[in-house]
């Protein structure tokens, strides 16, 4: 309906600035991406270049994966405020997306240094130095952010990962609980409690957290995690199953074959077994559970 009206209201002004960037407002929040950016475009080759237009350019970069250009529009923007503290986070952020730390953090702070009691500016600076694993400056952040803003589900979620790290487990599991609190369906939440229980050998607990993962997406951390936990519950044959499909993508990873070997020994796959732990061997000839395995099945 929005759309609709702003463009009947350029049939009769196809001039006017301020209804073209609505229109190009628009059509971005509808997801017609290309539209948009080829709207305010129009803009940029009448000379208009103002921030707002290349914010909204920027944005549209992002939402279509188009990172370079991404780039180009929040530099843009921060060449015609350079004290705009959300310009170098946006920014920053966006390095985070491309996989370029040292860049994120380096946008970030600068953001901090224009304007320090925002929470979400934290946040991103603690999940850069996550990547980085730069664990105790994530910490400072993180900390600093939770201070400001303690609802951030996302923000507890990685805190809580941080202090399971730490091997405060009841710190870390009170916390992982109340980002679950906030967002039930959190992922990032839900994976750090996972892998906490898994840690301290809380099997039971540990596979419900990850069965939930696993019907959601097929990450292979997590279903290695899986599997274990069927190993210690004796229950091979799940094991068994889910230690075959990592096989596939990791055939040289001679820990997965003596899991994989041990669960069809369980099963009475002697041959399997032994087949399985000579690949192990072959990997890492001193394998001490291969070899101790060999020597139980012979």
């Amino acid at each position: 309906q929005g759309l609709e009206n702003v463009n009947q209201l350029l049939t009769f002004d196809e001039k006017n600035i301020s209804l073209i960037k609505k229109k190009g407002a628009f059509l971005r929040k509808l997801g017609k991406h290309e539209e948009s950016i080829a709207t305010f475009q129009t803009l940029l080759n009448r000379g208009k270049i103002d921030v707002e237009v290349y914010y909204n350019l920027a944005f549209n970069y992002v939402e279509t994966q188009d990172y370079d250009n991404a780039k180009e529009m929040f530099k843009k923007c921060i060449i015609l405020e350079p004290q705009n503290p959300y310009a170098h986070k946006d920014l920053g952020v966006l390095y985070l997306k491309m996989n370029c730390y040292d860049w994120a953090v380096d946008e970030i702070q600068k953001a901090i240094e224009l304007e320090d009691d925002v929470a979400e500016f934290h946040y991103s600076l603690g999940v850069a130095y996550m990547m980085l694993s730069k664990i105790d400056e994530a910490k400072v952040a993180l900390e600093t952010s939770l201070k400001l803003d303690n609802k951030n589900p996302d923000a507890l979620a990685y805190y809580g990962y941080i202090l399971m790290l730490d091997n405060e487990y009841e710190k870390a599991l009170a916390v992982l609980q109340m980002s679950l609190k906030i967002d039930a369906a959190n992922f990032l939440a839900k994976t750090h409690i996972a892998k906490l229980y898994f840690k301290i050998q809380k099997y039971d607990i540990a596979k419900q957290f990850l069965l939930d993962i696993v019907s959601s997406t097929k990450d292979d951390e997590t279903m290695n995690m899986l599997a274990i936990c069927y190993l210690e519950e004796k229950d091979y044959e799940s094991a068994m199953g889910l230690f075959s499909k990592l096989i596939v993508n990791y055939p040289k990873n001679h820990i997965l074959l003596t899991n994989l070997a041990r669960c069809e020994f369980e099963c009475n796959k002697k041959d399997k077994a032994q087949e399985h732990l000579r690949q192990a061997l072959m990997i890492f000839d001193d394998y001490k559970e291969a070899l101790d395995l060999l020597k139980e099945i012979n």
